[in-house]
């Protein structure tokens, strides 16, 4: 028998229901009193589908509920504040920021603000032509190359040179 999404779910991480225009910092911030780590990757991983990796690592959502409140943290999170905090520091992070130059246009915006330029054209990037998915295959992306190399958001920084392009070409600089 296969299990569901739900029984999977039932130890997972836990995240209460976010302030209005509340990022994963200020979440932290509020809730914890302080900024740690674990509680970082713990949000960051409950926005994802569910993943026995992430189960394993203790960083899945405990419901779909969880899922989402993580999901609204990261839409009003500056990326400039993600890329300033990196979830893992390795040679691929030096790497990168060594490699790529910052744009600090995009940088102010947050992740919301970036969703909803995005789908702002009306030329799709999903092969679903579902707006919702092109943003949801983004963050999957990322989940699954954090998961697969423990390499966080500095391997989806990679990403953010890509997206800054697509940036540039929608807004034509």
């Amino acid at each position: 028998m296969e299990n569901t999404d739900t029984d999977n779910q039932a130890t997972g991480v836990h995240i209460d229901a976010p302030l209005n225009n509340e990022g994963v910092f200020a979440y932290i911030q509020r809730t914890d009193g302080a900024f740690t780590l674990t509680r970082y990757r713990q949000i960051i991983g409950a926005a994802n589908a569910f993943k026995e990796g992430d189960a394993i690592q203790g960083i899945a959502a405990d419901s779909d509920t969880t899922r989402n409140n993580a999901r609204r943290l990261l839409t009003h999170t500056r990326i400039g504040d993600m890329t300033q905090t990196p979830l893992f520091h390795d040679d691929i992070l030096v790497l990168i920021q060594q490699t790529t130059a910052p744009h600090a246009d995009l940088e102010s915006w947050t992740f919301g603000e970036l969703k909803n330029f995005l789908l702002i054209e009306s030329e799709s990037r999903s092969p679903t032509d579902h707006p919702e998915d092109i943003v949801w295959q983004v963050f999957d992306a990322w989940a699954y190359t954090r998961s697969k190399m423990k390499s966080g958001f500095q391997i989806a920084a990679g990403a953010y040179s890509y997206m800054w392009a697509l940036c540039q070409k929608r807004m034509q600089f």
